[in-house]
């Protein structure tokens, strides 16, 4: 093995273990503990768990994802609180990474509850309205996302949609019922354009109620004392007016009214999210918005519920920001420096909800998502505009069937005159072959001087070291490097004498497969970087975005081999550069060497193509080299475009096709 093979073989080997170390590298494992407040058949669930879990590998994380579902609704007040401190003793054998918690009443227990462990693993929320901020600072180790609810958004998207509406807004006494209530009451006061109905409830007796319930419905009278009756119309300038719905409280006949849908012009706001709220929503005659995303259905397979839509923090957006906030905290950020922020929101309507309600798509603005849209609905222009075109297209191949038939007449009629030229060809080609004949005898004689002269230098120089002629070592070697120099000299001149004979025959063979430019592109480099002269750099200029293509990778490599060998020959300093970009308007990439060698006058670029061709006589080669690569990229459906400055240098491209046509392999 010669020097040369042996920094060959280093330089693959090299690359080989560079490709099999990137290939081992894996994302980072963590284990994280997911807390929902809900139940586990809760339709948003597993969508909230997918997009958490794509997130973190977005993030080139690798989670091992532990969830645990709190069924909130199940287990109020202590019992609630107990099954989370026994469900983080459970988990302390896990070791988690993070703690990951869900909406508020998940938020709410974990942090109360009071275990000893939470001081130890970092914790992030989402999905929190109504965070216990006095209870949130005793943790230093806990951030997180709040999900404040914007109702006055809310309620100018209701007016967007139906006009002034009057709004029904449900209150109980629950903690989160008496929050919600609090900030929406807080978020209207004083809107010039909102009116608010004065409270009046038909046969309650607030004495037989309950002290606590009195005390409630009490405080609505009060601050609805000032409203408008339910029946008045709005003023002119009104977007919506409120009246406020203590369910829980009222009688029988008060509830039934409500829920009958008598009242017109009237929908209802959902402020927070339990099991009662959603199912007495589930039975009135309106459309039903959500400040939040609980009640929006996003599986339409299922029994449909009254929610339209609303402004809000989707269950998707809820969970990338969960798990990016998340990632932070995985890869090194302490939670000090990670501080709680709001929630991204949007504009979302359930397609289902808005044709049961009649609500014309021309009148949804265009910033407003919606979900659940059918196929044929989400692509209904497309579909008419590809219709429209294939009868179109139809129409045109039908007409011009008919008129290449209306033709056959008259091309019947010039089969003579095609005769005629058929003969005239017949004598162009007949001149053509004596042409060829003539190209075959310089190509002989051309070979004839090319052959001898390697030949003669053999044989010379052999002969040579044979006589009795005293040779130094240092002439001997010489000698020797002048018959291997010839030697490779001649081989290479067989090569591609051989090339150049399965070309004129047609037998090149070609084998088509898919390969990856920038793997291709680099193995080139690594093998001549170990080759260059000195006073030369090798440069390599890949994109960043792997581009594949359809070609013969030996043939493709013989091209851009040649390319860079030319370059050494004729760059006595500065640098070599190899590299390719990819045009996506044309759909061709263009692989080029460029050198600061000694360049191409314009007026012989078109000859370096031709058989024999050598610009230096004295240079290494036999001027067959970019004739055969010229033939290669034709059979690729492409070519060769040079560009040179003399004495600034050169730069060789083939241009190729992503999908050539002719692509079988021979």
């Amino acid at each position: 093995m010669t020097y040369t093979d042996k920094h060959i073989v280093l330089a693959i080997s090299i690359f080989l273990l560079s490709l099999l170390t990137l290939g081992c590298k894996k994302k980072e494992e963590k284990k994280v503990v997911l807390i929902h407040s809900f139940e586990s058949k809760k339709d948003t669930y597993p969508i909230f768990n997918e997009v958490l879990a794509q997130t973190f590998n977005k993030q080139k994380i690798d989670p091992e994802i532990h969830t645990f579902y709190l069924d909130c609704e199940q287990y109020n007040g202590s019992r609630e609180i107990t099954r989370m401190y026994n469900h983080i003793d459970s988990i302390q054998k896990v070791k988690p990474d993070i703690i990951l918690v869900n909406d508020d009443q998940a938020c709410y227990s974990l942090l109360a509850c009071g275990h000893p462990y939470l001081k130890e693993a970092p914790i992030v929320f989402a999905g929190v309205n109504y965070p216990n901020w006095s209870l949130i600072k005793k943790f230093p180790n806990v951030t997180g996302i709040h999900d404040k609810q914007d109702f006055v958004k809310n309620i100018e998207f209701i007016h967007k949609l139906f006009g002034a509406l009057q709004i029904e807004i449900s209150c109980d006494r629950t903690v989160l019922g008496e929050n919600s209530f609090d900030e929406f009451w807080k978020q209207i006061q004083g809107h010039p354009e909102i009116e608010i109905v004065r409270l009046k409830i038909k046969a309650l007796q607030l004495d037989k109620i309950g002290t606590e319930d009195s005390l409630f419905v009490e405080r609505l009278f009060d601050l609805t004392q000032n409203g408008t009756l339910a029946r008045t119309p709005p003023r002119k300038n009104c977007i919506a007016k409120i009246s406020v719905t203590p369910f829980r409280t009222l009688p029988g006949s008060s509830l039934l009214y409500n829920l009958s849908g008598i009242m017109k012009k009237t929908t209802y706001l959902d402020l927070k999210y339990d099991h009662t709220s959603e199912a007495a929503y589930q039975l009135v005659n309106y459309p039903s918005f959500s400040a939040h995303y609980e009640p929006i259905q996003y599986n339409p397979e299922k029994k449909q519920n009254r929610y339209i839509g609303g402004y809000l923090t989707s269950v998707e957006t809820q969970a990338r920001e969960l798990a990016e906030m998340a990632s932070l905290v995985l890869k090194g950020t302490p939670v000090a420096e990670i501080p709680i922020k709001e929630s991204s929101k949007e504009y979302i309507l359930v397609w289902h909800a808005i044709k049961a309600w009649g609500l014309s798509i021309d009148k949804i603005p265009a910033y407003v998502r919606l979900i659940n849209v059918p196929f044929y609905e989400l692509y209904k222009k497309p579909l008419i505009a590809f219709f429209c075109i294939m009868f179109i297209v139809i129409t045109i191949l039908t007409t011009g069937l008919w008129k290449l038939y209306s033709r056959e007449q008259k091309y019947k009629e010039l089969a003579q005159a095609k005769l005629v030229k058929q003969n005239e060809e017949l004598e162009v080609a007949l001149e053509k072959a004596k042409e060829s004949d003539q190209m075959k005898s310089a190509f002989l004689a051309n070979m004839s001087h090319e052959i001898r002269t390697p030949l003669n230098a053999i044989v010379g120089f052999s002969n040579l070291m044979n006589t009795d002629i005293e040779l130094s070592k240092e002439e001997r070697e010489n000698f020797t490097e002048l018959i291997n120099r010839n030697s490779d000299l001649l081989l290479n001149l067989i090569n591609d004498i051989l090339d150049l004979s399965r070309i004129e025959s047609g037998r090149m063979s070609f084998s088509f497969e898919q390969y990856s430019l920038n793997e291709l592109i680099s193995t080139i480099y690594q093998t001549f970087q170990v080759l260059m002269p000195e006073n030369v750099e090798l440069r390599m200029q890949i994109p960043g975005k792997n581009i594949s293509i359809l070609t013969d990778k030996l043939r493709l490599t013989q091209v851009i081999t040649n390319f860079i060998s030319n370059a050494i020959k004729f760059t006595q300093e500065g640098y070599i550069l190899i590299g390719y970009e990819y045009r996506e308007k044309e759909r061709h990439v263009h692989i080029f060497v460029e050198d600061t060698g000694i360049g191409i006058p314009k007026e012989k670029q078109e000859a370096v193509f031709n058989r024999f061709t050598k610009l230096d006589e004295f240079a290494k080669g036999t001027g067959l080299g970019l004739s055969i690569c010229k033939v290669i990229a034709e059979r690729f459906d492409g070519y060769i475009a040079v560009e040179s400055e003399v004495g600034k240098g050169s730069r060789f491209a083939i241009i190729l096709p992503l999908n050539p046509k002719h692509t079988e392999s021979d």
